[in-house]
């Protein structure tokens, strides 16, 4: 009895034992379990959020990429933007009282299991610093969208605010490489996160352990409540025992009894036989008890081992986000200072591309205010002189006569072209222009200003390609930004740095192609004024008589030329070649009357040598460039001689070119060796030579094109270029021209040349000019290869 007394209370102690373990462990595993929900939650919240958070990246991008779009357009997608700012920033507040909320909750859990409890604390503190740094993010965001904003109203009718967009281009890509950074985290912590989820995983299984604990305690009470009830029928059966002892001790003498005591005798062997079979059932009873408690103590141990590597293994992981997060943080460090760099440059870049902007506006002004000034000064000039045509020049005012000639040469450049048209409609006998022949006129002097204006455009866009190369030519020598480690997200900086640069270049380009366009649109307008369809008959008139006023001014300073005055003569020496005079054109020949400065940029010639191509299949049509010093400006002639020689052709050329010389072709050179003789002429603002060659082979045309090159360029003692132009070939014909610059100090000389063959003979033609009547100079040798092509055909 007391063994079996002390059983039930060793199972009555293990039963409560076992019964308070697994009901907390079931606390545990419910607190897990909502946990778990509320991670899931979060980490769909966090999801969420870096949506709209890349969302928001995305319209600020393509906001930023379409500087077009109108500012009211921008407001209201600001409008919204800052609306769905709010909202999430309201989501964030929820979110962040949510994880304050779970984790007070954890603070009070009981610490039945600490280390679930402290792994579960690692994961909220990871997900609280990820809502922290995705909140910094987007309130960084947001702060550069209101920057946004505001410089776009500040700038919206500023052509300029191009290059300030770009820059936030350049920043919205370095947050696009931080948020991938964020994201690489949140992946990482999300792979964290599916570990601990695992080790959740095994710690139900170790529930269900404890579940089959709990039946097997059920299934000891059970046959502990059996045990009782046999205790009970065995007390019962001893007590009846006990009776029938005394009884049989007391009726023992009594033979009438024997009947009863026999019957007596076999129900008591009944109950100790009854008595055994209790026994043994006690005994395997006690056995099954030994069982469950070796399980009970197996099962404490392997949860013990379990619970040991657990920790071991969170030990492990909290090592390695440590380190992860510290190198998070040296590169966030390290983007941080390179995106304050870049911002920095961009800045420098930008600032200074509008001081560029303000120099050029300030000169182009200048400029205006020049060209005004002596164009007031020319009209001046030209209404002297008509009121005194025949007046001749006083000995003492060669210096003035100089000058005014010089300034009258524009003037005759200008309205050259216009004349001869003029001097082939009308008839020379005619003494009044009819109604046909004026509307005529003016339709060629509409084709003519809208050719003029044509080649203004053109002239623009060679200057502005010129700048362009200059800038090009400034960020080679400077260098792009150079990356010097393996850093990624650096190169990936840079990369988006120097493409930064490369489209502020193109969308100035393109801001200059638009300007010159509506240049050349205003110029179509002024013409538009006298246009035939649009101009009354009084103003046709009006400027016809202009255009007679401006002949008669011509004639006169023609008149005042052609009196005597002193003039300085240039004389070439350690040449080699017979005396010449005076120096004449690019290309040989010369005149006795004095030179104008010249001026030519190298900026100019660096973009004709850019674009003005070569031809396909013309080996002549190369740049040619040297770096030498002139000895002399330009090549001279020798001694003019008295009589003209095979120049025929070359009058009857110019004359079809509309090139009127002033007298006729004088020979400056006789022939020799092959050189069939040397021509010079005067046409005004230009100074023209032609030189004639025996060519018996047309493969020798590139070589004497080349020879004549470095002859010019022998003779340039500074920096000198060759730059071709247009060019044609065929059976009968081969045409190709070029334009040259001899730049020397103060001394300046420029010329457009036009080499050509036919019937056997090789012709070099040059029209010399000051870089003021440049343009003529181009206009002359359009208008001689468009003759050679037309009669090569």
């Amino acid at each position: 009895e007391e063994e079996n007394k002390s059983l039930r209370e060793t199972l009555a102690q293990e039963r409560m034992r076992y019964e308070e373990i697994f009901t907390r462990q079931d606390k545990s595993a419910r607190t897990i379990g909502n946990l778990n929900e509320q991670i899931i939650a979060l980490e769909s919240q966090n999801r969420v959020l870096e949506d709209k958070l890349s969302n928001l990246s995305r319209e600020r991008e393509q906001a930023a990429k379409s500087p077009g779009v109108q500012t009211q357009e921008d407001s209201e997608k600001l409008s919204l933007l800052s609306l769905e700012r709010d909202r999430l920033k309201e989501d964030l507040r929820r979110q962040t009282a949510l994880t304050e909320s779970l984790q007070a909750r954890l603070d009070n859990t009981p610490s039945v299991d600490q280390g679930v409890l402290a792994r579960l604390n690692d994961r909220i503190d990871s997900l609280i610093a990820e809502n922290k740094r995705l909140q910094a993010d987007y309130d960084s965001q947001v702060r550069r969208t209101a920057a946004m904003q505001s410089e776009m109203v500040r700038k919206a009718d500023d052509s300029e605010h191009l290059a300030t967009i770009q820059g936030l281009n350049d920043r919205i890509g370095v947050l696009e490489s931080d948020n991938k950074t964020l994201r690489e985290a949140a992946s990482a912590q999300t792979t964290q996160i599916a570990l601990l989820k695992a080790q959740m995983v095994a710690e139900a299984d170790k529930s269900q352990e404890l579940a089959k604990i709990q039946d097997l305690e059920k299934q000891l009470q059970v046959l502990t409540s059996g045990n009782a009830g046999l205790q009970s029928r065995y007390h019962a059966q001893e007590s009846e025992i006990t009776r029938l002892k005394t009884a049989l001790a007391s009726k023992s003498d009594n033979s009438a009894d024997l009947a009863t005591i026999a019957d007596l005798n076999e129900r008591l062997q009944a109950l100790e036989k009854d008595n055994a079979a209790l026994r043994t059932v006690f005994a395997e009873k006690d056995r099954q008890i030994g069982n469950l408690n070796a399980s009970l103590l197996k099962a404490r141990q392997a949860s013990e081992s379990d619970l040991s590597s657990l920790m071991k293994e969170k030990t492990a992981l909290q090592s390695d986000l440590d380190t992860k997060t510290q190198r998070l943080v040296a590169l966030e460090r390290a983007l941080l200072d390179q995106k304050n760099t870049l911002s920095a440059q961009t800045s420098e870049k930008t600032e200074a591309l509008s001081r560029d902007l303000l120099a050029a506006r300030e000169t182009n002004a200048r400029m205006t205010t020049k060209i005004q000034t002596l164009e007031n000064e020319n009209k001046r000039l030209a209404t002297a002189v008509a009121q005194r045509p025949s007046a001749a020049p006083m000995p003492d005012q060669p210096e003035k006569i100089a000058t005014l000639l010089a300034r009258i040469d524009g003037l005759e450049a200008q309205n050259g072209r216009l004349m001869a048209q003029i001097e082939d409609i009308a008839s020379p006998a005619a003494g009044e222009i009819s109604q046909n022949n004026v509307d005529q006129s003016v339709a060629l002097l509409s084709k003519l200003r809208a050719a003029e204006s044509e080649l203004a455009s053109v002239s623009g866009e060679r200057d502005r390609l010129s700048a362009q190369l200059d800038s090009l030519r400034e960020n080679s020598a400077d260098g792009r930004v150079s990356v010097a480690t393996n850093d990624w997200d650096l190169e990936e900086a840079t990369r988006r740095f120097n493409e930064a640069e490369r489209e502020i270049n193109r969308l100035g380009a393109q801001l200059e192609d638009e300007r010159a366009h509506w240049q050349r649109e205003k110029k179509e307008l002024e013409y538009m004024l006298f246009d035939p369809e649009i101009a009354e008959k009084s103003q046709i008139v009006k400027l016809l008589s202009l255009e007679e006023e401006l002949e008669e001014t011509k004639l006169a300073l023609a008149d005042a030329r052609t009196k005597p005055s002193p003039a300085p003569v240039m004389v070439q020496t350690g040449t080699g070649e017979p005396p010449r005079q005076n120096e004449g054109g690019i290309g040989g020949t010369g005149r006795a009357v004095p030179r104008p400065a010249h001026s030519l940029a190298p900026a100019r010639l660096a973009n004709d040598l850019s674009t003005m191509a070569p031809a396909a299949g013309t080996p002549t049509n190369r740049a040619y460039a040297s770096g030498d010093v002139v000895r002399q400006a330009l090549p001279t002639a020798s001694t003019t001689l008295p009589k003209p020689a095979h120049n025929s052709g070359l009058s009857t050329l110019l004359s079809q070119a509309g090139i009127k010389p002033s007298g006729p072709l004088e020979q400056v050179a006789a022939p020799k060796q092959g050189n069939l003789g040397t021509y010079s002429w005067d046409s005004g603002s230009l100074y023209g030579s032609a030189e004639q060659k025996a060519l018996k082979d047309r493969k020798q045309f590139d070589t004497y094109v080349n020879d004549y090159l470095k002859k010019t360029e022998g003779r340039c003692s500074g920096s000198f270029a060759a730059v071709p132009a247009q060019s044609s070939e065929t059976e009968a014909m081969r045409v190709s021209s070029y334009e040259i610059a001899c730049l020397s100090g103060s001394d300046e000389a420029a010329a457009s040349l036009v080499f050509y063959d036919q019937d056997g003979v090789f012709t070099a033609i040059a029209h010399e000019s000051d870089i003021a009547h440049m343009d003529t100079a181009m206009d002359a040798r359009d208008r001689l290869v468009r003759v050679l092509t037309t009669a090569s055909r």
